[in-house]
């Protein structure tokens, strides 16, 4: 957040986008919690009703924060869209696209120096105290295959055995990194509830999100373009983030599985087929 001459405002900025759910609370808890100096708030409104808008306005000229209306359309519709807006309007060194059932705990802007050519997954942890970074510590492989032929069958009891398997390598992955005594390591997927992306990154990856995907898979999407950029997704606890997962979703829901299943196979057709 150094002075920038070249920038058409005074400081450089850090840009928040927050992906708007109905519970205003949250939004006003996430503005409690955030004090990082010479930033900039986006608010990324994805229209519900004009009631639930107006609050959201209000919240934001209280705070002097931009605000974006934008159609209903998912989380990767709304953060591109976000991410358009802070390019085209502001000079920032790091770009986070945030929930707003979000509280910071410990945001360092000196703590991102040794990783700042990287994609920056913090320490996220649930009220209940899981952890939800690395969202995927190691990629699937060539069981995203397998997993491509359950959704395609509708199987979700297969499913499940793969949401299993994702909780053993988070398990694997934290033995071994704490063994080791990192500060920071290179992972696959970062949690899309709070990801911290430098500028220059922004910049050539630009549309980040697949829009054609709805809620889902978003995450797998970053790690695939990322890594055809040879940009490194990393994992640094320094940064710690409480996500209170209001607007989460069961996986055992009908709903929930379907529109899982079809982001998935969007996303094996376009990286993986």
């Amino acid at each position: 957040c150094d002075k920038d001459p070249k920038s058409p405002l005074p400081y450089k900025t850090v840009y928040y986008r927050l992906q708007v759910l109905i519970n205003t609370h949250d939004l006003k808890d996430f503005f409690e919690s955030f004090d990082v100096p010479n930033s900039k708030i986006i608010i990324v409104n994805s229209f519900y009703d004009l009631e639930s808008e107006q609050e959201f306005k209000h919240i934001a000229d209280t705070h002097n924060a931009d605000f974006l209306r934008v159609s209903n359309q998912g989380y990767g519709y709304g953060n591109n869209r976000g991410c358009e807006h802070a390019l085209r309007h502001y000079d920032f060194r790091f770009l986070i696209i945030s929930n707003p059932d979000i509280k910071i705990q410990r945001l360092s802007l000196s703590a991102l120096q040794p990783v700042a050519t990287s994609i920056v997954a913090p320490k996220i942890t649930t009220l209940k105290g899981k952890n939800q970074n690395p969202l995927m510590p190691f990629s699937l492989g060539r069981l995203n295959r397998w997993k491509y032929l359950t959704f395609r069958s509708h199987r979700r009891f297969i499913f499940l055995l793969f949401c299993i398997w994702a909780r053993l390598c988070r398990i694997a992955f934290f033995s071994f990194f704490f063994l080791f005594g990192k500060k920071y390591t290179q992972i696959y997927a970062a949690h899309g509830a709070f990801v911290i992306i430098p500028r220059s990154i922004v910049e050539q990856l630009h549309p980040i999100y697949n829009e054609e995907m709805f809620l889902f898979c978003e995450e797998e999407q970053l790690a695939q373009l990322a890594g055809k950029h040879r940009i490194k997704t990393v994992y640094l606890p320094a940064i710690k983030i409480v996500h209170k997962e209001n607007g989460s979703m069961s996986f055992l829901s009908e709903s929930t599985f379907e529109l899982t299943r079809k982001s998935f196979m969007i996303l094996y057709e376009t990286w993986f087929k």
